[in-house]
């Protein structure tokens, strides 16, 4: 049992602010009154419930995130298990890390509303329903990042709570690929092979469409295609018109 005096001289409202509690317990509390004269233990106050943690929310669960584009992500989370407050009072903040970072940095993201993305970046993004999502763009292409997502009661957003912060554990994912300026190769005068990098080297596309311009008249034939370390390979046979 913990007790905490108070000395009062005048009939008044008083609230208390005790630290040194855990969060998420459960407490009965009561009130009961003395001076130095005498203490009257039998004349307390009803026992009131009390669970502490309002405004400490656990941490957001299960994140990852997908790769859409060379220097955009998608990062999913579901809600934490316990919110401690009203799911329109808890906020979120996203760190990222790189290869070129030595420590996680807070990113702006896109906070996904009414069915759409908003145009604008921000440091803090809200979500009140599973599943929640945001888009984080402006990334390096080629990239390994890892993403971490904070909840955090609004209260406490201007202030930091480093060591309060109920952060989740990392979701990892790569950049795609920048399709790169096609380059010829092996240029011989019965064939050529193109070459360039693909968004999606692990998936082969079902259709190819070549455009070019012909110096002299003659057809070019698709003779093979292959995949070879991530980059695409086409040879083309130029055969000559009769």
């Amino acid at each position: 049992m913990k007790i905490s005096h108070i000395l009062v001289f005048k009939i008044q409202l008083y609230k208390i602010s005790i630290n040194f509690y855990p969060t998420d317990n459960i407490y009965d509390v009561y009130l009961s009154w003395f001076n130095r004269y005498y203490t009257y233990k039998d004349q307390i106050s009803d026992f009131k419930t009390l669970k502490t943690g309002y405004g400490y929310p656990t941490s957001p669960q299960n994140p990852a995130a997908f790769a859409l584009s060379p220097d955009t992500v998608l990062l999913y989370w579901k809600l934490p298990q316990s919110l401690n407050a009203p799911s329109k009072e808890i906020k979120y903040r996203i760190t990222q890390q790189s290869s070129s970072l030595a420590s996680p940095v807070s990113i702006g993201a896109k906070q996904f509303e009414n069915g759409t993305f908003s145009a604008a970046l921000s440091d803090i993004v809200s979500c009140i329903e599973d599943p929640c999502q945001a888009k984080i763009a402006n990334l390096r292409s080629s990239a390994d990042y890892k993403f971490w997502v904070a909840a955090i009661h609004f209260t406490r957003l201007q202030a930091t709570f480093a060591e309060d912060d109920a952060i989740s554990v990392e979701a990892v994912t790569r950049t795609m690929d920048i399709p790169g300026t096609l380059r010829l190769e092996n240029v011989t005068s019965e064939s050529i092979m193109l070459r360039w990098n693909s968004l999606e080297p692990q998936n082969l596309p079902e259709k190819i469409d070549v455009q070019y311009r012909l110096n002299v008249l003659c057809f070019l034939i698709l003779r093979n295609y292959k995949l070879l370390h991530g980059v695409r390979l086409l040879v083309i046979s130029r055969t000559p018109s009769v």
